[in-house]
């Protein structure tokens, strides 16, 4: 899009939010996958996740009518039903960071962990929530506002590390934000946090991140493309 182009959620409507693949792909909810698209069993195992205490999957109190869960709502939805007061930014953003803490790299990394995330920052994301939720009480809303997105690791960021998947950039951190990632935090997207990719985006499984290997969550055994393997498993999971 053009440098005056704005970001809006029919602009991007095609694609999820960070948990799911729009209105016209109607995937299961991979805490219990089944069907002929799906690999035998759950890869998953319920996605609980740890080190976000007192993160609960539940809807919340938001609206009259249980809303969906917010993984399973297209970008566009989620946006609408945050802006409708049916969700609320704090606990969409929750609800997406205990997804993502099972796939985030480290040496406790358990068995079912696809590798897409590098890095979360709870402490950070729930602060974004709360000032999106104060924009979204007192009607000042960007046209995304509270809708959460994880960047790929080649994009700076002052709040999270930036290693582009190298150890060369190990425990980096950029004095500022690269022009995607502050135009999505100009319209309201809560940053969850970064993305496992190819070192230097040169590669195209993302077996070559000198962190650890993205697998495909929809078979384990196999990788998920790349360079932005960490992006593609963590929407193909509904992080």
């Amino acid at each position: 899009q053009s440098q005056s182009a704005a970001v809006s959620p029919s602009s991007m409507g095609g694609f999820g939010a960070v948990g799911g693949l729009g209105n016209g792909f109607n995937h299961p909810d991979l805490t219990g996958l089944t069907g002929s698209g799906a690999p035998s069993g759950n890869p998953f195992g319920g996605m609980q996740g740890a080190g976000i205490g007192g993160v609960s999957e539940s809807a919340g109190s938001y609206g009259s009518a249980a809303p969906a869960r917010p993984a399973n709502l297209s970008l566009a939805d989620l946006a609408r039903q945050l802006r409708e007061r049916r969700l609320g930014a704090v606990e969409t953003a929750q609800h997406f960071l205990q997804r993502a803490a099972a796939h985030v790299a480290g040496p406790n990394a358990g068995a079912d962990n696809t590798g897409a995330f590098l890095s979360l920052d709870a402490d950070v994301t729930l602060a974004q929530a709360q000032a999106a939720q104060a924009r979204l009480d007192a009607g000042q809303a960007g046209s995304l506002e509270g809708v959460p997105v994880a960047h790929k690791d080649i994009f700076v960021t002052r709040d999270f590390p930036t290693t582009a998947g190298s150890r060369i950039l190990e425990g980096y951190r950029s004095p500022f934000d690269a022009t995607v990632v502050s135009r999505l935090a100009q319209a309201g997207m809560v940053s969850l946090g970064k993305l496992n990719c190819d070192e230097f985006a040169m590669g195209s499984s993302t077996e070559n991140s000198a962190y650890q290997l993205t697998r495909n969550p929809w078979d384990t055994s196999t990788v998920p493309g790349g360079s932005s393997g960490g992006s593609a498993a963590a929407v193909a999971a509904g992080m």
